[in-house]
């Protein structure tokens, strides 16, 4: 277990943002827990602060785009765990000006007569450089001056008429430089002028605390330059983009005034100049309930919680509806938070739903569904305990996870040491659980220890020590896996898969049948019991499993494929060469979207799987039959005929067969290898040499070599044609 440490800062102590650029700069601090970061100082105007609630906390916006908001600016950092001392850290934010061409990015000059155009850039100290790269036309120049403009000038020669390209660069030594994409065009006549007009809006709204832009528009020959007067906040930037247009851009403070009126002026040398008086309005961000939705209340016990909402000005008014626990009340308290409090009376246990609204008088309200919960007594805090195995296993080559598992109230935290392997993650799920994975390359040790550490702040925590054994992969490439997952209903509808184990030793496999673990993939309907049954040869059961647990939790747990809920089935079985039968079903008949898996957890035995196969119902959609396999080895390929029977399964007795299944072959990244409607439709020769071509011409079938790696077969039935399919895979000699 990682001690507890008072936080540090780890981050530079100074920072330098480009004025009316947005920009962004990371705070981060070294803590455990993890610290709470403020700020105390002056910010500029358009840059805000952010703690993100990680340790880290951010310095971000647009800084406004006056002269007096240049400089240095002094911030005091602090970070604060509840591990004394706090960390502190004097720091510098720098606001510099750098260089913007503000003359328009275009001119016209006329053959044979004298011309002038003034490139210029906006005040900075020191004054900006102007340097271009492109093509002039004969009898002009660029002349480049110390007072941060330059100057294009002369006579184009006769048939210098055209469209000249320039970009023109402007540095002052602050980045970034600014950089301009020039038209000069050489007519032989001079363009005809028109005064500006500003075309666009005359007004737009901005919202506090969110960054706003808005884009003002002109007409005219030549271009128009852009002004603004009036009292700018120091949170707005307004920049001539030089192509006849103009940007105001920043982020409103909490609070900031209803509206700004400004006079926008646009000029082009021709009388007269367009004016417009232009408002900008700032409105309140909507509110937001930023507490979390529930509150826990105990019998006899005094207690309170407090609303929080957002943002701070206005704040906002808090009201609820609904029925509250006898004792308890709701009081709104003016500043945007409202008290639930009180001491819950006898018998009033149970679950009270209400609904807290908050307004601002700006729209939408926030609203939000709370839960006051009032228990009977406080539950009884208990030291960790880890339940998980003590041993788990990878094979080289091969993806593994292992889950730890802890009991303990509240729910505990894990660490591990020791010495971890490059290609080993170890990630805290925060539910009680967390997790080993990766995959063990060739020079893997045979085995790594481990300490794993459970605590939750109740004594003694819980201490496990941990072996992962690495397995070495079988030298020639094997199948090692197969999962399919389907629709399981009742009757001749339930899961039934299929596989053979030829050679000489038994073999030790793990059989799974999942169900409620898919509901957090995003599977709907997922089988919420399922039960497992395996069937020799003969027809004869070998054994069933409901609940994984019992009465092999201890071994299960220690192959690190244990299921992730305690409803699902799983049997770890050593079995001697034949055939077998798998079937999941529904407990007590009930029905769902289930997985059944097949893993060879020996692949080292003088022994391997030969055929994998499922039989089910397969529908559209979400409920096609998809099937997964695995082949590995060290070396080398697998030859391998993947087929998907639905007409042939009749001759056996099986009701509503799949009329005309198709197949497609993917890859462990989704794309697709093969793809197969009737099997005689282009590998007919290949798959009759094999042995195993399908009896019916609608079945559909793929011979293919593959190398190892994750796979996945996919059943469908043509047209969205459904009904009982079979899903095989046979390796070939």
């Amino acid at each position: 277990m990682a001690a507890d440490t008072a936080p540090t800062f780890t981050s530079a102590t100074s920072v330098t943002f480009p004025q009316g650029i947005e920009d962004t700069f990371t705070i981060t601090t070294s803590a455990n827990p993890v610290a709470k970061i403020t700020s105390s100082g002056k910010l500029p105007g358009g840059v805000k602060f952010v703690d993100n609630g990680d340790g880290t906390a951010t310095l971000s916006g647009r800084p406004g785009s006056g002269q007096g908001l240049l400089g240095d600016y002094s911030l005091t950092f602090t970070a604060s765990n509840g591990v004394a001392p706090a960390g502190t850290q004097n720091f510098t934010l720098t606001i510099t000006r750098p260089p913007r061409i503000t003359s328009v990015n275009n001119a016209t000059f006329v053959v044979g007569t004298a011309n002038t155009f003034t490139i210029t850039t906006r005040n900075t100290v020191p004054k900006s450089t102007l340097s271009f790269t492109g093509t002039l036309p004969g009898g002009v120049t660029f002349v480049p001056l110390s007072n941060g403009t330059a100057t294009l000038s002369g006579r184009p020669a006769a048939g210098s008429e055209g469209v000249y390209s320039l970009t023109i660069t402007a540095a002052n030594g602050t980045l970034p430089n600014a950089v301009q994409l020039f038209t000069l065009r050489v007519q032989d006549t001079a363009p005809v002028l028109h005064a500006p007009a500003i075309i666009s809006s005359a007004s737009t709204t901005f919202t506090a605390g969110t960054e706003g832009i808005f884009t003002i528009h002109t007409t005219g020959v030549p271009t128009a330059t852009l002004s603004l007067t009036g009292t700018q906040p120091s949170w707005l930037s307004f920049i001539d983009n030089t192509d006849g247009t103009a940007t105001l851009a920043g982020i409103p403070d909490l609070g900031s005034n209803p509206s700004y009126t400004f006079s926008v002026t646009a000029t082009n040398g021709v009388a007269p100049n367009a004016m417009q008086s232009f408002t900008l309005f700032v409105v309140n961000p909507p509110p937001a309930i930023t507490s979390v939705d529930n509150a826990t209340f105990v019998v006899g016990t005094f207690g309170t919680f407090t609303v929080r909402t957002s943002p701070p000005v206005p704040s906002a008014t808090v009201s609820f509806t609904g029925t509250l626990p006898q004792g308890i009340s709701f009081v709104p308290n003016g500043d945007g938070t409202a008290t639930v409090g009180g001491t819950a009376a006898a018998a009033s246990e149970g679950s009270y739903p209400i609904n807290i609204t908050a307004s601002n008088g700006t729209l939408p309200n926030a609203m939000q569904t709370f839960t006051i919960t009032v228990q009977d007594a406080p539950p009884v805090p208990q030291a960790p305990v880890i339940t998980s195995a003590a041993t788990g296993s990878f094979m080289v080559g091969t993806a593994g996870t292992f889950t730890i598992t802890a009991t303990g109230t509240p729910t505990p935290s894990f660490t591990l040491i020791g010495a971890q392997p490059s290609w080993l993650s170890f990630v805290d799920n925060t539910d009680g659980t967390a997790t080993l994975s990766g995959t063990p390359d060739a020079d893997s040790d045979l085995s790594y220890s481990f300490t794993i550490t459970a605590r939750n702040g109740v004594s003694p925590n819980a201490t496990q020590d941990f072996t992962l054994t690495v397995q070495q992969t079988p030298a020639n490439a094997s199948l090692v896996n197969i999962s399919t997952r389907l629709l399981i209903q009742t009757g001749g509808k339930v899961g039934i898969g299929g596989f053979i184990i030829t050679g000489t030793d038994a073999k030790k496999v793990l059989i799974r049948g999942l169900g409620p673990t898919l509901t957090s993939f995003g599977v709907p309907n997922a089988l919420q019991d399922p039960v497992l049954e395996l069937h020799d040869s003969t027809g004869a059961v070998v054994v069933g499993n409901d609940n994984w647990k019992i009465p092999q939790a201890t071994a299960i747990a220690a192959t690190g494929l244990a299921p992730g809920n305690d409803h699902e089935s799983a049997m770890l079985l050593s079995l001697q060469p034949g055939s077998y039968t798998v079937i999941e079903s529904g407990k007590n008949g009930t029905s769902g979207v289930g997985l059944i898996e097949l893993y060879d957890v020996d692949a080292g035995a003088n022994s391997h799987l030969s055929n994998i196969s499922t039989r089910g119902v397969v529908q559209t959609g979400a409920n096609v039959m998809i099937g997964g396999f695995i082949v590995s080895g060290a070396s080398g390929s697998v030859n391998l005929v993947v087929r998907a029977l639905g007409p042939s399964l009749a001759q056996f007795g099986v009701p509503n067969p799949l009329a005309d299944p198709r197949l497609g072959l993917y890859d462990g990244n989704g794309t697709l290898i093969m793809w197969n409607d009737n099997w005689k439709d282009s590998q007919q020769a290949a798959i009759q040499n094999s042995g195993f071509q399908p009896p019916n011409n609608l079945d559909s079938a793929i011979l293919v070599t593959l190398p190892t790696g994750n796979y996945t077969a996919i059943v469908s039935g043509k047209n969205g044609g459904t009904g009982v399919g079979l899903v095989e895979v046979y390796r070939l000699p």
